[in-house]
């Protein structure tokens, strides 16, 4: 069962949730589930579709290709939400997203991240690396 650590702090802390996931196929699952009950409490609804997509795409790469557990973290701040994916597979190659080819049935996650998301990125150190991307909380 994933572990949620629950943050909603007023004052210069912006409200805050984590979870840790297993490395297995049902995290996917769960962390959709946890943005979209984490966007549902703060009244972030508008959100939902997109980030839940995108966090989706994030959590399903870490899980095939890191193969380590993932943490899942989401923050809001005044006009923004930030959504980070980390794993503990140590620095690889750096993430670009692919072009679509019609003979490649996947790798159009990162793509979709770039195309929807404010701004994106990766942090390496050296045990892992996070995957995050920003979206505006207004449209």
């Amino acid at each position: 069962m994933p572990r949620s650590s629950v943050g909603v702090l007023t004052g210069p802390v912006a409200p805050h949730r984590s979870i840790s996931l297993p490395a297995a196929a049902p995290s996917v699952r769960g962390a959709r589930q946890f943005v979209t009950a984490t966007l549902r409490e703060w009244g972030l609804s508008l959100l939902q579709e997109d980030m839940v997509l995108l966090t989706s795409e994030l959590v399903t790469n870490a899980i095939l290709h890191a193969r380590t557990p993932v943490q899942l973290g989401v923050v809001v701040d005044v006009d923004r939400a930030l959504v980070c994916v980390a794993d503990r597979l140590p620095s690889g190659p750096e993430l670009t997203p692919r072009p679509h080819t019609p003979d490649r049935p996947g790798g159009r996650g990162l793509a979709l991240v770039a195309d929807l998301s404010e701004t994106w990125g990766t942090t390496a150190y050296p045990a892992g690396k996070t995957v995050w991307f920003v979206m505006r909380t207004s449209r």
